[in-house]
């Protein structure tokens, strides 16, 4: 799903967060580069065990406005219980070293 550049923002986030309800889900790839997202769509965002059958997950939120609250969130992404492939795009965001810290702590 590519939604780069649009005005997409925090509320959109939450709406595609729906997206962890669909029961056969197991590939998704998201692309908002360059939108309005900040830290509270990207924590609407994580996709753990309300996305069961998640096994791939490509989130690209490069020139974005997530910052280091949702760079912590999103690592909890790992509790997908399936999930075993993980491509996270952050560059040109307002991730800190907070942010990046619990992203590491993925590996």
């Amino acid at each position: 799903l590519n939604i780069q550049s649009t005005s997409l923002g925090d509320a959109g986030a939450k709406a595609l967060a729906a997206l962890k309800e669909a029961p056969k889900l197991h590939t998704l790839f998201l692309h908002l580069t360059d939108t309005s997202v900040g830290d509270t769509g990207a924590e609407a965002l994580v996709l753990r065990k309300e996305a069961p059958s998640l096994h791939t997950l490509h989130l690209n939120l490069q020139r974005t406005k997530v910052g280091n609250a949702g760079a912590q969130a999103l690592a909890a992404v790992n509790e997908a219980p399936k999930l075993h492939t993980l491509f996270l795009y952050f560059g040109d965001t307002e991730v800190e070293d907070a942010g990046t810290k619990a992203l590491a702590a993925l590996m």
